[in-house]
């Protein structure tokens, strides 16, 4: 006999398929099954059927539900087996063999598979996975439960791709994973590995491919440009480093300093920053933010400790530091990374003296969206002075560009003309490399720097060069955000019909993206004075105190 809850809910013996209770008898027996042996209280029971909100008489109908599932296990003499549904003081306890869950054989196997050598390994993880016959519980309303299995399916996913790519399986790797980044297309690891897969079988202009759908798909559905780890590959292939991407994702070292190169979250179209009293598109909250970056430095860190990094050292160091900014208040994150800056900005200088430019920079990448708030400090701007020397002095391009766009970032609120200097370069740098997208982000901080400036015929030149890029550039967000500044700065000059006409053009560009839609709605509200709009606008957009609204990319 077999119970199976990797799909649809089903009862097998050796006769075949047999009929499991429907509805709420489906959901009593799951929640019976996944206890694997344990007692489940009624409570328990009652909240798995009904939710938060039982019947007057739900303990008498969940007695009916058990009386049924027993009366079915008698005719299928299940006994025999070793299955049996016993009452106890406190609930119920469905005793069953050990092999008789797929769920379980799915979890055993998997555990197995992490402490056998690489090819044990394969064998099992591609046995646990032949196990599965759709999403976990189809059918049966256990959302949270449905989710760490299917979850737990996603994991063994990337862990056989990773045995396949260490054992010089590219083609099978990407095999593997093809058709789970295309049903999870926001999920970065799972692209990470299909990059990887893909560059080490020799197909890197899929990989890149793959890394702008990437990047066009977060940017719709979340408002944000890929991590630091995926931008890393990225570089890599760009690089030509890709064909020796072929084992797993912890044992890659040296990223280059362009790992926050383009696409990097630090600037991206969600991040934007503050000029004067402005925002740019989203900032965030302080305990977002902090856990964010922790996160994303954290796995840099580990990705070196794993590599035998001699760098290892201070690589622990910032780990530990960022740990300190996960789940704060935002005024917690603010006292935090005050008493923090002066010793992350040594750590910085202490990468940079060991011979790791890489390192540092990707510290003050990944710290910028942390800083945002507090980019006037001198000792903040002076570190990405020096990350900016050191992508320059490796020759990175790349690095050089992102380095420029997050200078520029930083001084906006306090010198406006040396910000200028640096988008400008970055337009320069951009139109070297043929990167439209960062061509456009300098457009768009250019616009905004302009508007703040209370120059809006010039705001609005560089706004349009920016609009005009559209038909080149991958990410739409950051159409959003140039059509939001053409509309302001045709407000300014007084052309309300074409104010109106950039405003509608980036609340429709913004369909689907919420974050993004929020800043449209603010450009449009203040374009309109639409109170409809206000609603929904995003606060960050704010005015500066004389009129003019700008959003920076």
């Amino acid at each position: 006999m077999e119970f199976r809850l990797l799909g649809p809910v089903e009862a097998h013996t050796a006769g075949g398929a047999v009929p499991v209770p429907a509805g709420q008898g489906a959901v009593v027996l799951a929640a019976l099954l996944l206890a694997d042996n344990r007692a489940v209280s009624v409570d328990q029971l009652l909240e798995a059927v009904w939710g938060g909100a039982p019947p007057r008489h739900a303990r008498t109908a969940l007695q009916g539900h058990v009386s049924r599932l027993r009366r079915l296990l008698d005719g299928l003499d299940a006994g025999r087996c070793g299955v049996a549904l016993h009452t106890r003081p406190a609930g119920y306890l469905l005793t069953v063999g050990p092999d008789l869950v797929d769920a379980h054989r799915f979890e055993r196997l998997t555990a197995t598979a992490r402490a056998r050598d690489d090819g044990t390994a394969i064998g099992l993880l591609d046995e646990a996975l032949g196990l599965w016959r759709g999403p976990a519980l189809l059918g049966v309303p256990l959302a949270r439960e449905a989710a760490r299995l299917d979850g737990a399916r996603l994991d063994a996913v990337e862990q056989l791709a990773d045995l396949l790519l260490r054992a010089g399986r590219a083609s099978d790797a990407a095999g593997v994973l093809e058709p789970w980044v295309a049903g999870h297309p926001l999920r970065e690891s799972l692209v990470e590995r299909g990059m990887r897969a893909l560059c080490a079988g020799g197909r890197q202009a899929e990989a890149i491919a793959l890394f702008h759908r990437t990047r066009e798909a977060l940017c719709e559905a979340l408002g944000v440009d890929p991590g630091a780890r995926l931008v890393s590959v990225y570089a890599e292939i760009l690089r030509g480093e890709g064909r020796a991407v072929g084992g797993a994702p912890g044992r890659v070292a040296g990223v280059g300093v362009g790992a926050a190169g383009a696409g990097a979250r630090v600037a991206g179209p969600g991040a934007g920053f503050r000029a004067g009293a402005s925002a740019g598109a989203e900032t965030g909250t302080g305990a977002e933010v902090g856990a964010e970056v922790g996160a994303e430095v954290g796995a840099e860190v580990e990705v070196g400790t794993r590599a035998a990094d001699p760098l290892g050292g201070l690589r622990q160091r910032l780990d530990e530091r960022l740990e300190a900014f996960a789940d704060r208040e935002p005024a917690q994150v603010g006292a935090a990374f005050d008493r923090a800056e002066p010793d992350l900005a040594r750590l910085a200088a202490e990468l940079l003296s060991a011979g790791d430019p890489a390192g540092a920079w990707r510290l003050l990448s990944a710290l910028g969206r942390l800083y945002h708030d507090r980019a006037e400090r001198p000792v903040w701007a002076a570190a990405l002075r020096t990350g900016l020397a050191a992508t320059r002095a490796a020759g990175d391009r790349l690095g050089e560009l992102a380095a420029r766009r997050q200078l520029g970032v930083a001084l906006a609120g306090t010198d406006p003309e040396e910000a200028a200097t640096c988008f400008r370069a970055a337009l320069d740098l951009a139109r070297e490399l043929g990167d439209p997208d960062g061509e456009r982000s300098a457009l768009t901080n250019l616009a905004a720097l302009a508007l703040g400036r209370q120059a809006p015929e010039q705001a609005r030149r560089w706004a349009a060069a920016a609009v005009g890029l559209a038909g080149k550039c991958r990410a739409p967000g950051g159409h959003v955000l140039a059509l939001a500044n053409l509309a302001t700065a045709s407000a300014a000059l007084g052309a309300g019909p074409e104010a109106r006409r950039h405003a509608d053009s980036a609340v429709a560009a913004a369909e689907g993206a919420p974050r993004l839609r929020a800043v449209a709605l603010a450009a449009r509200a203040h374009v309109l004075g639409s109170e409809d709009d206000r609603v929904g606008a995003v606060p960050a957009a704010r005015g500066d105190g004389r009129g003019a609204r700008r959003w920076a990319d």
